[in-house]
């Protein structure tokens, strides 16, 4: 399925129809005036609820002493069997097992649609 890109909010993937009609209302709005329509129809369980959820994502962030290993030619990281991005505490251990056309890379140099991928993956186990 292809990924639907919501204005602000980044890269997710929804209804492409709700997406497009969310589009179409931010543009007429503007960022402060989606805002505004989102802090008018709020409630306290769910200005909890999204507190939580944007201090979480807040808190998880790549560290620049983490690796993958990356065949560039491919735009392909190594994963585990679970389909999950595998991610290397130092450059040594990565480079035991690159093979290849495979370079080792930081998390933070890889293309963003990668980061953003590894993030997702670090939100969900936790």
């Amino acid at each position: 399925m292809k990924q639907v890109y919501l204005g602000v909010s980044g890269v997710v993937s929804l209804d492409p129809a709700k997406a497009s009609r969310y589009n179409a209302l931010l543009k007429i709005l503007g960022v402060e005036g989606m805002l505004e329509q989102f802090e008018r129809f709020i409630d306290n369980n769910e200005l909890a609820d999204l507190i939580t959820q944007i201090e979480d994502n807040l808190s998880i962030q790549l560290k620049d002493t983490d690796y993958v290993i990356y065949d560039k030619a491919n735009d392909h990281v190594v994963k585990f069997w679970t389909g999950d991005v595998a991610i290397f505490g130092s450059y040594d251990e990565a480079m035991e097992d690159c093979r290849g056309n495979e370079t080792v890379v930081r998390c933070t140099d890889l293309p963003r649609h990668w980061q953003e991928k590894i993030l997702t993956q670090i939100q969900k186990s936790k």
